[in-house]
């Protein structure tokens, strides 16, 4: 078998134009070329990647630093060969590339948890802008309200305050019925200073709070949409969830698709959840044999 090698500065160089991998992938073939080892480079080599497996090419994706024991005076010329080498003696061991819809979920999946991680951001500094604006969700060391400004009787609250409402005791009919405070020191918590800067970043926050929470909701269209085709079907049907989902649960019945694809149901595992389970699917593929 006819392999080749490709070392981190190659795969940066080439990472460039659309024209060039091809090429380069047409050159690889023309020589009969059946596998290619190559450096993982951040994301350089992901283009490179996808254009020789289109190619029909076996590519092994290599980890930098168990390549890097070039003898002599290190260039890009002894990189290539000292990898072709340990290629062609079957001493590298490529990393786990997901294939098809899998690694589309990823992608998916990764984008949302990034999201998640900005919306938790925002909360912050919802909270952040409360405190500047002395309005007390939290009274006597112990959360009266939530541990969280997320809970539903702050993100009440604070739209009705973007909102222009100033009155402690409007502000009162949003909380939950389970609170522990009184209705007095409830009014009393609420009494801000009103500072219009404090104003202004609380709207903003909860503006980008609010379009980062759309955004989620795109990206789980999406990986019901991908658990639809991975599970075989067209991806066009839609389950809702029959409860009302938790803090930063998906929205659609996800559980459903993921017992279909595995023929057991998962989230009897303790510790698991629905989305701990498609994370670690996006992650691990359905074929567990290449672990």
């Amino acid at each position: 078998m006819c392999v080749g090698s490709l070392s981190e500065e190659s795969v940066k160089r080439f990472g460039t134009f659309t024209q060039d991998l091809e090429e380069l992938a047409d050159w690889l073939v023309s020589l009969g070329v059946e596998s290619v080892a190559m450096e993982s480079t951040g994301i350089y080599w992901v283009n490179l990647y996808d254009t020789l497996e289109s190619r029909g090419l076996k590519v092994c994706l290599a980890n930098a630093r168990y390549v890097r024991n070039v003898p002599g005076r290190k260039s890009d010329v002894t990189d290539s060969q000292w990898i072709q080498q340990l290629h062609s003696y079957g001493l590298l061991s490529g990393s786990f590339i997901a294939e098809g819809k899998i690694r589309q979920l990823r992608a998916y999946v990764r984008q949302r948890e990034n999201l998640e991680k900005q919306k938790g951001i925002q909360v912050a500094l919802m909270g952040k802008a409360l405190q500047l604006l002395n309005i007390k969700l939290h009274l006597g060391g112990t959360p009266q309200i939530v541990s969280a400004t997320e809970i539903q009787t702050s993100m009440n609250i604070i739209p009705a305050i973007v909102a222009g409402e100033r009155n402690p005791k409007e502000l009162t009919k949003f909380g939950h019925p389970q609170m522990k405070a009184s209705q007095e020191d409830f009014e009393k918590g609420l009494q801000g200073n009103w500072r219009a800067e404090h104003l202004f970043s609380l709207k903003q926050a909860l503006t980008m709070y609010d379009f980062i929470k759309d955004q989620m909701l795109e990206c789980e269209k999406e990986i019901e949409k991908t658990l639809g085709e991975i599970n075989g079907g067209e991806g066009d049907e839609s389950r809702a969830k029959t409860t009302k989902p938790k803090q930063n649960e998906y929205a659609f019945d996800a559980k459903s698709y993921l017992q279909e694809i595995a023929g057991v149901d998962l989230t009897k595992i303790r510790g698991l959840d629905e989305k701990t389970i498609v994370t670690i699917l996006s992650e691990t593929g359905t074929d567990l044999s290449k672990w």
